[in-house]
Order: C-alpha cells, then structure tokens, then sequence
C-alpha cells in the first residue's frame, strides 16, 4: 500500500536552499510510505498504486459508480449504467461483465468497425478463428457478429456476438430499428426484411449517431420457408402465413361394363363384377368366353397383323443398294420466280425445274430477245466510247469519244509525267484570287509541306510542317525568314539572321547580323573572328571595335598583342602592333620605311 503525506506547516525557504538548518532537503514535497494494508474489517484501500503482492481476501472492493472517464486497455471500472467494464483492444473496445460477448479472430481480409464479419477458416494449432466482412453467406450458422474495432487484414481483432456495440455509425437508420444480413453489400446491414436467401437478425439501433452510435447485438437465425406446387408462403419479421392455393377436388368413379363402384369421396370400392366375353378386332383375334385366348398372326401380303424379325430385316435393308434409274430434270418456265415440283405418284418421281423468264419483278432466264437488247446497249448510244491502252497508264479522252493513253503513269510505286520531248505539269487556279499548290502530307495530322503560288499577288511560298519558311518575289527577289525580301537574297530574323557555311573537309563559318552587328563567326573554335558594329567600326579579334574611344574605325586585338601586317606578293613588308610594353611600326626585309603625304616623303 502506498500512502502520501505532507507536512501541515509548510516552510518559506524553498527545498535545498538553506543548508545551515537541520531539516530533510525536501521538508515541502510530497512524502510517499509504502507498507502492506492493514488487515480486518474497515481497512479501506483508495489507491493500490505500489502494490506488487496479493490482496488477500477482502470482504469486497467498492467501485466508483460517478466515474465517468472512458476505459483504456487494462482498466476495470464501473461502466456508469449496471455492470462493471474492462477496457481491452488499446481502449477501441469496453466489455461490459455479463453483458457483453466476443470472438477474438485474425482478419483474413481488411475489417471496419461495425461491419458485418462471417467466419472464414481458421488459423491452425493456435485454434483461432478467421474472419471476413460478410458476403455471399448461405449458411446463418457463419455469421459470427459485428466488428467491435478496425482490423487490418491479417490483424487479430474483437467481433461482437451479443451485447452492446457503441461508438458505430448508425446514421443511416432510425433507433429502434431491426437489422438483418444485407446480402447486396459486403459486411452490410439493412432495416428491410429479406425477401430472399438466409434470414439473420442482427442488432435493434439502440441510439442513431454518425460516429457514436449505439447497436444492441443479438445473432438470431429464422428458417425461411419454401413455396412449393399448390403452396404459396409470404414471410416476414412478424412471422409466415401459407397458404394451399389447390384445394383438394372432388373425385367422381364410374363404373362400366364388369366394373362396380361402391362407397363416397374420399373411400370407394371398385369390384369386378365379371367377364362373360372378350372379342378382338383384326388384326387382334379372341377366341371369346370368360378365359379368352389373344392373338395375332404375322402381316403379309394380304393380312395385318405383327412384323416378323426376318420382314424386320428386310425392310430395313431397303435403303441398301445402288441407284440404276432416275428420271431426268424437267425444265419448265412457269411461275413469278424460280421453283421446283416433284411428281412422285409413280415410281419415278419427275422433278421439274421453273425457270421462269426474267422480267423488271421477276428472278429467271434471259431471253434472246433481251439478250440482244442488253449486247447492243453500247451500240446504242450516240457517240459510245471506245478505244484501248496501256497498263499503268492514266486514260484521257482522246477524241469526244475515244479514250487513249495520257501522259501519266503509275506503277504502284511511282506516279510520273512522260513526255517526248518536254513533260509539263501544270497546277491551274480557277482565277487570280485563288492560290496553286503542291501540298505533301501523310493524311494522319494536319502538318503539311507544300509549294505554293499566289495568283493574285505573284509570288512563290515554300512551307514545311505548316509553316512558310521562304518566299520568292515577283519581282525575283528571295527571302528567308522574311515575306518582304527587299534584295536578291535577303535572310531575316527576329533578333538575328545567319549564312551559314560548312564544307566537310574544312572549317565551319558563319557570316550574319545580330545584336553585335555584322559579323563572322567561327563555328569550330566557338569564337567571332570580325564584326562591325552600328558605329562602322570594324573588330578583328575582338567583339567590341571604338569601346575605348569613339572615333576608333579598326580595332584588332589578340592575346598577347594586336598586330597588323602589310605583305606584298606574299611577304611581310611592315607590321604594326601594340602590346603591354610597347607600340611599334617597324619595315622588314632590309627595306626603307617612309613616311609621305601627296605623294612626297615628308620624314626623310
């Protein structure tokens, strides 16, 4: 037993502050002794915390009947109604004593608190049940109960089987409802009785809530009954009523001749009053008296009578043997359509053909008469066509009424105009308004590539992938990435327009204009080998001509130095060059440098 006590005076100092005095260090906290429970009556226990023996024999242990805080897992406590509770499943689930019933199961398939659960198997040698949200049940006896928690598939888990269910969904019904297996939804519930297949009652709602509803479960099984041949059953929760639709009908026996009838419905008695005489009528003979003698003799040619087994085997032999006459097909021509008839009173059966003679309503033969209105249809006409060609040419009128060769020919492959001496193909606009084009497409999207001549204002446009790329003036001028060529050749651009030349075996340049100016770019090494800027300003070697000084008409610049060299006939005659340390204008080979104006040397 753990008992907590605390001084009465408490002091102001606080714990371990004042060491001069001699008290505990921690006069002001809370003292906690532990020692057994005293035995004998009236020794009451409020708080077992600490305990880790027995309690032995205790006359009984008072709950506290005002608590009302949930129970989690392991707790026992009064349930605030009329029974005590454990809390159990990490506190998803509380078990009312007495009241209250589970299976404990592993899910064979994921589970949501407050289905409908069915037994599936079981695990083994553990001896546990597996369970599933209901479906496709036959046998009641499979219901186990309502999922008292979430279980994961093959996670272990609580299913209630009696008692009360809380904190479930029950919105989508009314309290005080019946509950039955739904059978249209798996793990399902529903208020309506069913009409068909295995009747479970479940659970009457005891409180409707969204989240915090109430079920009061107890698994109650009822037969359904079956209808059968003159019984109809109409069943419900309140119980069945069958009916017999064919009631029993009254039987009347008559008698004849050596037959009497005694007695009423439902016991009679029928009595043979006796056989004076029995006759027979051919082919059944009777020798007559009260013990007549029955026969009949075997049939032949001229008396009925029974088929003997070697008659049997005779005619059923008949459809042996091979066909030596038959009758030839009769044609005849009566009748709307086409049909045939057989004769067969004799024993050669005639079977004739109708075929009719065709007309504008009816199938048949052709006349001669028609015959030859239908050959000479094509003589008919005014000016009938004729003529012949040749394979894989296209045909043309050759005249009004003859039809020859054109100058087009297909194999399958290739479609080509042949010509003796020229071949001309010409693309013919109705009038000026309207464009000629030679469009190429695959027939899947809608990109093209085409040439294109615009009648009315006479120019030529060349597109690919839809879109013009260049065009061809009137007036003989070309552009590229323009429509409004101003020169002979004109290549335009939104922020720069480029020529590019690449031979194979050399370097690759590119001349052009963009935001430096013109220029010429060397593709191999990546780097502007001259430009001339807006100002007029020419840069060999550098990017930037007149950035250090206004007037500056030719830079050239390099690594090291900026060089010009003056050659004549190939040969270095002068250089001027500047670098870090000097500026130098200097003459090579021996020869005199001169400085003139005029014409006349001015520095001598």
């Amino acid at each position: 037993m753990t008992v907590l006590i605390k001084h009465s005076k408490v002091s102001t100092i606080p714990d371990t502050d004042d060491t001069s005095l001699v008290r505990p260090s921690d006069w002001n906290a809370d003292h906690v002794v532990v020692g057994a429970a005293e035995s004998g009556a009236n020794s009451d226990i409020t708080s077992l915390s600490g305990i880790t023996g027995g309690i032995s024999s205790p006359d009984y242990i008072q709950f506290d009947t005002t608590y009302a805080t949930p129970l989690t897992q392991g707790q026992l406590g009064w349930d605030g109604n009329n029974t005590l509770a454990v809390g159990m499943a990490g506190g998803n689930v509380v078990q009312h004593i007495g009241e209250d019933q589970y299976f404990y199961i592993k899910a064979s398939s994921a589970i949501t608190k407050g289905q409908l659960i069915m037994f599936t198997g079981a695990v083994g040698a553990s001896g546990v049940l597996t369970g599933a949200p209901s479906t496709g049940v036959t046998v009641p006896e499979y219901i186990m109960g309502v999922a008292a928690e979430s279980i994961a598939n093959n996670g272990f888990g609580l299913v209630q089987c009696f008692g009360e269910l809380t904190n479930v969904n029950t919105n989508g019904f009314n309290e005080g409802d019946i509950l039955y297996y739904d059978s249209a939804v798996t793990g399902g519930l529903t208020n309506v009785y069913p009409s068909s297949g295995i009747i479970v009652t479940v659970a009457a709602v005891a409180k409707k809530s969204a989240g915090g509803g109430v079920l009061s479960i107890r698994l109650t099984e009822t037969p359904r009954i079956t209808a059968s041949t003159g019984i109809s059953v109409s069943q419900t929760n309140a119980g069945a009523t069958i009916t017999n639709t064919a009631p029993d009908q009254t039987v009347a026996i008559a008698s004849g001749t050596g037959i009497s009838v005694t007695g009423t419905y439902p016991n009679f008695t029928v009595s043979n009053t006796g056989v004076t005489s029995v006759t027979g009528t051919s082919p059944v003979v009777s020798s007559g008296g009260t013990t007549p003698a029955i026969s009949m003799p075997a049939a032949n040619g001229s008396t009925n009578g029974y088929l003997t087994s070697t008659d049997w085997t005779t005619f059923n032999n008949k459809g042996s043997g091979t066909v030596t006459s038959v009758s030839a097909l009769t044609l005849g021509t009566t009748g709307t359509d086409l049909s045939s008839t057989v004769a067969n009173s004799t024993t050669t059966p005639v079977i004739t053909l109708n075929v009719p003679t065709a007309s504008a309503t009816n199938r048949g033969a052709l006349s001669s008469t028609d015959w030859t209105t239908f050959n000479n249809k094509q003589n008919a006409l005014t000016n009938p066509v004729t003529g012949t060609g040749t394979s894989s040419y296209h045909a043309k009128f050759t005249g009004t009424s003859t039809i020859g060769n054109s100058m087009l020919t297909d194999d399958g492959t290739t479609l080509q105009s042949i010509g003796a001496t020229r071949s001309n193909l010409y693309l013919k606009a109705a009038s000026n308004s309207y464009y000629s084009q030679l469009a190429f497409t695959n027939g899947t999207n809608g990109s093209f590539g085409g040439i294109s001549y615009n009648n009315s204002s006479q120019y030529m446009q060349f597109e690919t992938n839809s879109s013009e790329w260049m065009r061809l003036t009137s007036d003989g001028k070309l552009g590229m990435g323009t429509t409004s060529p101003d020169r002979k050749l004109t290549i335009g651009g939104t922020t720069s327009a480029y020529m590019n030349f690449n031979p194979t075996s050399y370097r690759n340049y590119v001349i052009g204009s963009d935001d430096l100016g013109f220029i010429l770019y060397d593709n191999f090494n990546s780097a502007y080998r001259m430009v001339v800027n807006s100002s007029g300003n020419v840069g060999i070697g550098t990017t930037s001509p007149g950035g250090d000084s206004a007037d500056k008409v030719l830079a050239v610049e390099g690594t090291s130095s900026g060089q010009i060299n003056l050659k004549y006939n190939g040969t270095s005659g002068a250089y001027l060059y500047s670098n870090a340390s000097n500026t130098v204008l200097s003459s090579v080979q021996n020869l005199p440098l001169l400085f003139n104006t005029n014409n006349t040397e001015r520095i001598p």
